[in-house]
């Protein structure tokens, strides 16, 4: 199927282009041959394409095209790759900022990398990643759905660390080698994602990595945290420079909260942990400013107990921190709830989702004193009295 999206300002061409490859049998090479030669006559002026086909049919169509002009391409193959015979797309004039390539690899395409500053890959090895950087010299955002290590890969030792000095955003997947991380230098990173599916974090190689580096992080996000992860909160100690951090936690019982509690303490109160290296204590992540915790399974186990977090802001030291987190009614009672409210109503920014309904939890505490105005008003004008 061909679409177009869209024309330019003199309607004489159009400025997107789709192709995927849902033919029936007896009609698709029909089909193909008409695309290619439709795509063919706009590929000058084409700056945006996605194709999903198979393989035969994608490099009868990037073998015809010019796309001097291409700004994003995406590239899903469908099927495997033709058997006995090496695949490659060859788009020598194709010079594009946005890459995706979903089953196929990067060397699957010969295009120009000079402009590329976003790229999503789907499966590489680490020779293959390390290669991308090296081509790739002003990619800023670079995303690997699956790293694979192979019998081929470099060797760390006597070999030279790669040093990008553009690439500011990493987000790598749970199967990522540790051999990449140990052979990159960003001085320009400021935001890493990090997909952990339950297996531990590797806090020596990402610290390692941000040493040699020097750069200054602003952004974790960490999905599928296991417990138990005392890990986490040396890994976080060492990267102060952190502004926004996201952590997804794979939880199977109740008392795997205690991590979190642990940390929200330390967060908003200053109980400083001495380094073995230093007669100084570190502060706790004093750059702070936004906190979201999300469960990454369906268990309904709180990710912390919602009781402190009241007091922590009262208390504390981080009354502008942005908490984003989700909660369960049965484990919160009403008198938290009512604090949290009063909170919020005082500026405080908490954006909790009701992890049942899918709604906004304070609004939903609101409501229910609405319909319950007696027992609760009572209940909050107590709370006031004792804050006070």
């Amino acid at each position: 199927m061909f679409h177009h999206r869209g024309y330019s300002s003199t309607g004489s061409y159009p400025r997107k282009c789709d192709h995927a490859n849902y033919f029936k049998l007896e009609t698709s090479k029909a089909a193909t041959f008409s695309i290619v030669n439709v795509i063919k006559s706009h590929s000058r002026r084409l700056r945006s394409l996605q194709l999903d086909a198979g393989a035969n049919t994608l490099k009868r169509i990037t073998d015809s095209m010019d796309c001097s002009q291409l700004f994003r391409l995406q590239i899903r193959l469908e099927g495997e790759k033709p058997s006995g015979r090496k695949f490659v797309m060859r788009m020598p004039k194709a010079n594009p900022t946005y890459l995706t390539l979903i089953k196929c690899s990067s060397r699957s395409i010969r295009i120009g990398r000079d402009n590329l500053t976003n790229a999503m890959v789907d499966v590489l090895s680490v020779n293959k990643c390390i290669e991308l950087l090296r081509l790739a010299p002003v990619l800023e955002y670079f995303h690997v759905v699956k790293c694979i290590e192979t019998s081929r890969n470099i060797h760390v030792n006597g070999f030279q660390v790669l040093v990008h000095l553009r690439l500011r955003s990493l987000n790598l997947p749970i199967s990522l080698p540790k051999t990449f991380l140990e052979s990159i230098n960003l001085p320009s990173l400021t935001e890493w994602k990090q997909h952990m599916g339950s297996q531990p974090i590797p806090v020596a190689a990402m610290l390692s990595l941000l040493e040699r580096s020097r750069c200054c992080l602003e952004a974790l996000t960490l999905y599928g945290i296991p417990p138990p992860a005392e890990a986490l909160s040396d890994l976080l100690q060492e990267i102060p420079s952190i502004e926004r951090l996201c952590l997804s936690f794979d939880l199977k019982w109740i008392q795997d909260t205690v991590l979190m509690d642990n940390i929200l303490t330390r967060i908003f109160h200053k109980i400083p942990i001495s380094s073995a290296d230093a007669a100084t204590p570190k502060s706790f992540l004093p750059h702070l400013q936004i906190i979201d915790c999300q469960s990454y399974n369906d268990e309904h186990i709180p990710l912390f107990s919602w009781k402190p977090i009241p007091e922590h802001y009262r208390e504390g030291r981080r009354r502008s921190l942005r908490l984003k987190s989700a909660a369960f009614k049965r484990y919160m009672t009403a008198e938290t709830a009512l604090q949290l409210i009063q909170l919020v109503d005082e500026g405080v920014d908490l954006q909790i989702t009701d992890k049942e309904t899918g709604l906004d939890f304070i609004e939903e505490c609101r409501n229910l004193t609405r319909k319950q105005p007696h027992s609760l008003v009572t209940l909050a004008r107590k709370l006031i009295t004792n804050l006070k």
